[in-house]
């Protein structure tokens, strides 16, 4: 997996990529609680790139949810693969999100 993580106009992103599991989510899931710990709540998951989310991904993405939601907001995904769409919307996580085609149109959002 490879991924991209930063903070602009107070929007915290996470670029992720690949196959998603507990093996490699250790720096995205430090990155999300040290942003959290920092009073940041709008979250935009770019997911054009994963091929697979198991447990621990369907966790992080949900952590970020529930923060979201207790902000009056909610999490941007960007553009999920079919497969991906077909999980969460079976962990119901999906009706909780806004879905955008690219990252600049989710930025656009939080404006």
């Amino acid at each position: 997996m490879s991924e991209q993580f930063f903070e602009k106009e107070g929007v915290v992103v996470l670029v992720l990529r690949g196959h998603l599991s507990a093996e490699n989510l250790g720096v995205a899931t430090s990155f999300l609680s040290k942003k959290i710990q920092e009073g940041k709540f709008r979250f935009i998951f770019d997911l054009s790139g994963v091929s697979w989310m198991g447990s621990m991904a369907l966790g992080l993405l949900a952590t970020a949810i529930r923060e979201a939601l207790s902000h009056n907001t909610r999490v941007r995904l960007v553009n999920p693969n079919p497969k991906i769409v077909g999980l969460l919307q079976d962990t119901s996580l999906l009706e909780l999100c806004h879905v955008y085609s690219d990252i600049n149109k989710a930025f656009e959002s939080f404006r």
